[in-house]
């Protein structure tokens, strides 16, 4: 039932958030819809065609780096342990925030700029345990991250295939940080076909 339900809202708001960021963003639609007309040649993608779709596959890594679906996770210690100077007792509550540790400067360079391009870099090829963890990680990373990213890539190149999504936001959309990061009004587009 966990699979089910949080596969969904979590996938809509990551679909929700990178067609946004791909209308705001000069040269990214473009991109994504010259990679997915070379790579399918018209035809739906499928899950053979994933490792071909590597830029689709960076805009959502890069959407899900500056709005991770999970804004924060919180941990129960189950022993006392030291944190960089600080002791933590068992029992305490520990909050870690993908939205800051995303943002960071020492891991992302230009970190509020939306750059699908970043993930071929072998910096972010790189990049340190959690620093990037937009499904949490360990023992409790979530049970549908490999399944949400297929599902996002696939739904974002099959939307690519036909149309784009023009924004019709005058203003930033304005974000609601609750159990997961949602926009506070919906986010209006209008549906273009392709020529």
């Amino acid at each position: 039932m966990t699979f089910l339900l949080a596969g969904h809202e979590t996938t809509a708001l990551a679909l929700s958030w990178a067609l946004y960021l791909l209308s705001q963003t000069a040269g990214a639609e473009e991109k994504r819809h010259e990679e997915v007309d070379r790579m399918l040649a018209g035809r739906l993608p499928s899950i053979f065609d994933l490792p071909s779709l590597t830029f689709v596959d960076s805009v959502i890594k890069e959407t899900m780096r500056l709005y991770p679906p999970a804004r924060s996770v919180a941990r129960t210690a189950i022993a006392d342990f030291e944190l960089e100077g600080h002791r933590i007792p068992a029992g305490a509550n520990i909050v870690m925030s993908q939205w800051i540790m995303h943002r960071n400067l020492r891991f992302f360079s230009e970190p509020e700029e939306f750059d699908p391009d970043r993930w071929g870099s072998s910096t972010c090829q790189n990049l340190p345990r959690f620093a990037y963890f937009p499904f949490e990680g360990g023992p409790r990373q979530c049970i549908g991250a490999s399944f949400a990213t297929t599902e996002a890539v696939l739904i974002l190149a099959t939307i690519a295939r036909r149309c784009q999504l023009v924004s019709l936001e005058k203003m930033p959309v304005l974000q609601v940080p609750s159990l997961t990061l949602r926009p506070k009004d919906p986010i209006r587009m209008r549906i273009e076909p392709r020529s």
